[in-house]
């Protein structure tokens, strides 16, 4: 809770008094930037060398602490890399002047609401273990690991439909700056699932 609260927090200042908080393009751009570099490096890291160090060393219980607090820290600096780009100023406004604002804010709403109901059907379906990646971190197979509903549909729904809120909260803003870090976000866990997390599932699940 504490982390969550500070990850909002600039954003929060900044809508309080817009002048409270601001960035430079440059400082924002490199924030984003190694937010979203930390966040799949941070989590391939930890599933790659430390988890099995954690689990022999001090037990298995330990090891879902540790990586509980790990994953949000992970998760809270991938959303600021985001946020520091609503921040700043916006490049190429201009470009979408003859696009009334109701539209851009309407498609961005369903953009965002289809990745939340994406996220929230694959937790519905699956559970929390898996959405937390539980299996991996502790080794044992998750007691809801399903090919069912949302999934029936596709087989990563957190790293692909879910990735629409970032484009629609790109559309909203009207920030291709945003868009691009949506982009680059969706690259970045898509080699994280296909390198480190389908060899797992194909390994403990079959």
């Amino acid at each position: 809770m504490v982390i969550t609260i500070l990850r909002w927090l600039p954003q929060i200042l900044h809508y309080i008094s817009y002048e409270s908080i601001s960035l430079s393009p440059s400082t924002a751009y490199a924030i984003c930037a190694a937010g979203l570099i930390y966040y799949p490096l941070a989590i391939t890291i930890f599933f790659k060398y430390i988890a099995s160090w954690l689990r022999d060393t001090y037990g298995k219980a330990e090891a879902l602490r540790f990586w509980e607090i790990y994953v949000s820290i992970a998760w809270q600096v991938q959303t600021i890399g985001f946020t520091s780009l609503t921040l700043t100023s916006i490049p190429y406004l201009y470009l979408f002047e003859e696009i009334p604002s109701w539209t851009t804010k309407f498609v961005g709403s369903c953009f965002v609401g289809i990745g939340l109901a994406s996220k929230g059907g694959a937790i519905y379906m699956t559970g929390f273990n898996t959405y937390y990646w539980y299996d991996m971190a502790l080794n044992i197979p998750n007691a809801y690991f399903v090919a069912d509903g949302i999934y029936r549909l596709c087989g990563s729904p957190t790293y692909t439909l879910g990735r629409f809120t970032g484009f629609g909260a790109a559309i909203q803003f009207r920030s291709i700056p945003l868009f691009v870090a949506s982009i680059v976000d969706l690259l970045l866990i898509t080699v994280f699932n296909y390198f480190i997390e389908q060899p797992f599932v194909r390994k403990m699940y079959g």
